[in-house]
């Protein structure tokens, strides 16, 4: 049986690698956090554009740190939903 840590490290693979077959530039964008790889979280988030004024943020984001006999695990997953007013410009 399968830990609950390598659960989600092969689910998070699975979705971000299978994001690219529907995923078009202007739709979709992925991003990382560098100071969380550096603190050896492993992270990745895709921002969806739902509609002109509304964006959809997926973030997830797996802690391994282990400094000797510590050891820290966490698993994050955090949607968040943004919306935009729209100004006219000329």
């Amino acid at each position: 049986m399968t830990s609950p840590n390598k659960l989600t490290r092969k689910l998070l693979l699975a979705v971000f690698a299978l994001l690219p077959v529907w995923a078009s530039a202007q739709r979709v964008s992925l991003k990382t956090n560098a100071l969380g790889w550096l603190t050896l979280s492993p992270n990745m988030a895709a921002e969806l554009r739902m509609s002109r004024h509304y964006t959809l943020n997926l973030d997830a984001s797996v802690g391994l740190l282990k400094l000797g006999k510590y050891k820290t695990n966490h698993i994050a997953f955090a949607p968040d939903g943004h919306g935009f007013l729209a100004v006219a410009t000329r």
